[in-house]
């Protein structure tokens, strides 16, 4: 089994065959719980082995609160190789990139809470479709 890297909640591969996740929290860099393997979606090794620095800090290893000796290691050396957080970079500042990105991290945070009180309510899946709706339209307010 695998753990994200940047949240540390449990990933649901066994480590074999291609691999393209994206964790909840953003996080697309994951850790073996068997061998300490770091694993990464193969367009982001490939990026990476040819030089380029195109997926940001928050692409690899999302955006949480959750802290590792690992997670600080792996974040030193993508910023030894040029990596940059998106408030960082200029371009996603001026370009609206950096605002879309944080809108959609709050929406998905704002979908979490929805389910969860859903699961625990036992909602019916109107129920969690209308809440979905009236979350989104109150953030575009």
């Amino acid at each position: 089994m695998f753990r994200c890297m940047g949240c540390n909640a449990q990933i649901p591969w066994d480590g074999t065959g291609m691999f393209s996740f994206t964790c909840s929290c953003g996080a697309t860099i994951f850790l073996s719980e068997e061998t300490s393997q770091v694993a990464l979606p193969v367009a982001v090794a490939l990026g990476i082995s040819e030089g380029r620095t195109t997926p940001h800090l928050d692409d690899l290893v999302g955006n949480s609160d959750f802290s590792s000796i690992v997670k600080t290691q792996i974040i030193g050396e993508l910023r030894d190789k040029g990596f940059t957080w998106m408030r960082e970079c200029e371009q996603c500042r001026t370009d609206g990139t950096l605002e879309h990105r944080e809108w959609r991290t709050r929406r998905e945070k704002r979908r979490v809470e929805i389910l969860e009180q859903a699961l625990a309510e036992d909602w019916n899946i109107e129920q969690i479709i209308q809440a979905q709706v009236e979350a989104d339209k109150e953030q575009w307010r």
